[in-house]
C-alpha cells in the first residue's frame, strides 16, 4: 500500500472523549481516532460520489486512515508497551524491564512489586511523554434569565494547544489517482475535530510530510516466540461475528503459530464513537487497546504477512495495525526511560510594562494561599 504522512498542528485546544458519557469520569482519548479524518473527507460525501466509487472510498480497507500520536522532535511516538514493569516507587522509570523477561522465582525481583506502565508515549530511542491537559470547568446557559443555567456544571479535559502530531493515510496499490489527490485534497488544510467544536475547541491545521522517513524498528528474522505489538486500536469478532475481547489464532488470521499467553499483555475497553452525520453514537465496540502486545509461538512468514495487512475490522479507520519485533520489546535486561520534562518558558518584558503594583498584589495572594 502506499502510504502519505501528515502532521498536525492544534491551534487550540482539543477534547477527546472515549465514551458517550454525560455525567461522572468521562475518560479522555491519548490518541486522534481514524475515523476522525474519515470524517472530514467523507464531509463532501456528495461531492465524490459524483465521479468515485464510495464504498471503495470510505467503507473498505482500500483507503485507511490512520490514528494520530505525537510526533516528538520530528520522530513518531508509540503507546508504552503494556509489558513495560518499573517497582512501584521508581516514578522516574529508571529501572523498568519487559515483563516477559522478569525472573519471578527471584525473590529480589519480587521484592520490587513490579507495576504496569499504562500512560505515555515512547520514542524509538526510549524518550518518554506524557500529554499536558487544560481542565475547564463549564456551565450551560440559561436563554431566558440570562444567566448560567441552574445543575449544568460541567468540565472538559482538553489537550493543550500548540502540539504537533502525526498520522498517515494508507492507499491500495490499485487506487485511482485520481481519487487519491481527492482524499489528500480535502484532508489539508485548517479543520475541526473533538468536542465543543462550535465553541472554543477543535481547530487544527494539516499538512502534509513530504520528506518523513519511516522508522525501521522490525525485526522479521522470526525465533520460537514472535512478539506483536498492537500500534493501532484491534476490534476483533468470534466465530459467529460477534464482537470479542479475546484474540484466537482464527480471529487473528493465523496458519500455524498460536498465542503464548504466559507472555501477552492485553488491555480492553469499550468505545462508542460518535456519528456527526447522523448526530447519534454507533454501537459499542470491543476493542483492545494499543500498546497491547501479543506473543505468538512458532509464527511463519505466512503469518507475519497475514497480520501485517492488517487485522480485525474497522480497517478503514486505521485498526488493526501492527508491528513485529520492535526493538525496544526485545530488551532482555533493565533499563530507563528518558523523562521528557516540560520547559519553563519565560519572556523578557520590558520595565515600562510592568505593573508593580499588580504583581505585588498576586505575590501576596500566593502567600496567602499556601500559608493557608
Amino acid at each position: 500500500m502506499r502510504t502519505i504522512n501528515f502532521k498536525v498542528t492544534f491551534l487550540s485546544d482539543i477534547v477527546l472523549n472515549a465514551s458517550s458519557n454525560t455525567e461522572g469520569n468521562i475518560e479522555t482519548l491519548d490518541y486522534i481516532t481514524g475515523a476522525s479524518f474519515l470524517g472530514m473527507v467523507a464531509k463532501n460525501y456528495d461531492e465524490f460520489a459524483k465521479t468515485f466509487d464510495t464504498f471503495d472510498i470510505f467503507h473498505s480497507s482500500k483507503i485507511r486512515f490512520g490514528e494520530a500520536t505525537p510526533l516528538f522532535k520530528n520522530k513518531p511516538t508509540y503507546k508504552a508497551p503494556f509489558c513495560f514493569f518499573a517497582p512501584k516507587l521508581d516514578s522516574d522509570k529508571k529501572e523498568v524491564r519487559n515483563n516477559h523477561f522478569i525472573d519471578y522465582d527471584n525473590q529480589a525481583e519480587l521484592d520490587k512489586q513490579y507495576k504496569q506502565i499504562r500512560s505515555g508515549y515512547i520514542t524509538s530511542n526510549l524518550d518518554y511523554i506524557n500529554l499536558d491537559y487544560n481542565y475547564s470547568q463549564k456551565s450551560a446557559y440559561d436563554k431566558e434569565n440570562r444567566k448560567s443555567k441552574d445543575s449544568s456544571m460541567f468540565g472538559y479535559k482538553a489537550i493543550k494547544k500548540c502540539n504537533t502530531w502525526k498520522f498517515s493515510i494508507k492507499f491500495d496499490d490499485n487506487t485511482d489517482a485520481k481519487a487519491q489527490n481527492k482524499v489528500i485534497e480535502n484532508i489539508l488544510g485548517e479543520k475541526y475535530l473533538g468536542k465543543s467544536k462550535t465553541a472554543q475547541y477543535g481547530k487544527v491545521l494539516i499538512e502534509e510530510l513530504k520528506d518523513y522517513k519511516e522508522e525501521n524498528l522490525e525485526n522479521f528474522n522470526l525465533s520460537k516466540t514472535t512478539y506483536v505489538y498492537i500500534n493501532s486500536t484491534l476490534a476483533l469478532f468470534d466465530e459467529n461475528g460477534m464482537p470479542t475481547f479475546e484474540p484466537t489464532s482464527k480471529n487473528l488470521g493465523l496458519k500455524d503459530a498460536s498465542i503464548d499467553w504466559e507472555k501477552t499483555q492485553i488491555r480492553t475497553k469499550k468505545i462508542t464513537p460518535y456519528n456527526f452525520k447522523r448526530q447519534t453514537n454507533d454501537y459499542t465496540r470491543l476493542v483492545i487497546e494499543k500498546g497491547s502486545v501479543i506473543a505468538l509461538k512458532d509464527a511463519s512468514n505466512e503469518d507475519i504477512n497475514i497480520i501485517k495487512n492488517g487485522i480485525g475490522g474497522y480497517l478503514n479507520e486505521g485498526y488493526g495495525e501492527v508491528l513485529i519485533n520492535p526493538s525496544f520489546l526485545l530488551k532482555e535486561g533493565s533499563f530507563s526511560l528518558n523523562k521528557i520534562v516540560k520547559e519553563n518558558r519565560t519572556y523578557e518584558v520590558e520595565e515600562k510594562e510592568v505593573d508593580n503594583t499588580l504583581i505585588s498584589f498576586l505575590k501576596n495572594k500566593i502567600e496567602s494561599k499556601n500559608k493557608t
